[in-house]
């Protein structure tokens, strides 16, 4: 039976307690496998060493409920491609400096590491596998409740403070976002919340924020270093105290007609210029496509086998919300 193209394989709640750990060979030759569920099926063992790991769109790792009661291996955090990776109450024990080092979190959306006996705890985990996470932040850490310390220094995110991060203010102690191109303004409503008792730690430079600081709270007693390097923040404790007046709101006006009449030429320019390339570009295309049918029968099929994956993939995501959905109505 060839099961090469086999994408999503669950066998939860059966007995692999004889299969040691040739297991995971079986599973390395599912080159196409997308979601593998392995909850409490008696497995004991799980190899350290994994040379050739061949899982490039793999989603979804379900190994819960299984007495590994060993260090977890460094390839089990290697998967870039891996959204969702649950790991309850496997008895994993160590350090987690042991497997942090190169871990690839980047995508991960869910990560369930509870009921395990590790050495050093989330917030170690999260230090050091995000380094070279970005431009976005990391979604999997909003399902993290026991997060004290949140550091995000200089890994490249370039989009806004999302809510859900602001949202965590029960547990966060401290939060550095420092030495990013994070983009936005400061949610008075939100960052209130987080930051409203002197033992909590906030530092925001070296970014792209404009907005003005938040009056409330704690943020009139924090320094104003955790605020430097945001050419668009103000108010205090900044000595810019208002917004910095724009040529936009008080002028300069000589020679903006000239100006103007330059940007509707370049804006003709530039229309002429993308409709042409649009033509020569469709035609070029579709002329080959009707020419020849190799390259007709190729590109719809290659059009064909993307369309089957995206459903796929689809298709995946859905059941496991569905199955989501049903647990916690349960």
């Amino acid at each position: 039976m060839d099961l090469s193209s086999l994408q999503v394989l669950d066998l939860s709640y059966v007995d692999l307690s004889l299969a040691t750990s040739h297991w995971l060979q079986v599973v390395k030759m599912l080159v196409s496998l997308l979601e593998l569920q392995l909850a409490d099926t008696n497995l004991h063992t799980i190899p350290l060493f994994l040379p050739h790991l061949n899982f490039t769109y793999f989603l979804f790792l379900d190994l819960s409920y299984n007495d590994f009661s060993s260090q977890p291996p460094q390839w089990l955090f290697n998967i870039s491609s891996i959204v969702e990776l649950i790991l309850y109450g496997c008895h994993f024990n160590g350090p987690i400096s042991s497997i942090a080092g190169g871990s690839s979190f980047c995508n991960i959306h869910q990560l369930d590491q509870s009921v395990n006996e590790f050495i050093g705890g989330i917030n170690e985990l999260v230090e050091r596998s995000l380094s070279r996470c970005g431009p976005k932040f990391p979604n999997w850490l909003q399902t993290q409740t026991h997060l004290e310390t949140i550091v995000l220094r200089n890994i490249g995110i370039s989009e806004t403070i999302p809510n859900w991060l602001w949202k965590m203010s029960p547990h966060i102690h401290l939060l550095d976002v420092s030495h990013n191109q994070i983009r936005g303004t400061i949610p008075r409503s939100y960052a209130c919340e987080v930051f409203n008792d002197i033992s909590k730690h906030l530092n925001l430079s070296h970014n792209n924020l404009s907005s003005p600081i938040p009056s409330g709270n704690q943020f009139l007693t924090f320094d104003e270093s955790i605020y430097e390097g945001n050419q668009g923040l103000y108010g205090s404790p900044l000595p810019i105290k208002c917004e910095a007046p724009t040529v936009e709101k008080y002028g300069a006006h000589q020679g903006l007609d000239e100006e103007n009449s330059e940007d509707k030429y370049e804006n003709f320019r530039l229309f002429v210029s993308i409709a042409l390339g649009f033509i020569v570009g469709f035609w070029t295309l579709c002329g080959s496509l009707v020419i020849k049918k190799s390259r007709r029968d190729s590109y719809f099929g290659f059009l064909k086998n993307v369309k089957a994956w995206i459903v796929m993939v689809v298709s995946v995501i859905v059941k496991r919300l569905q199955r989501m959905i049903a647990k916690d109505g349960n």
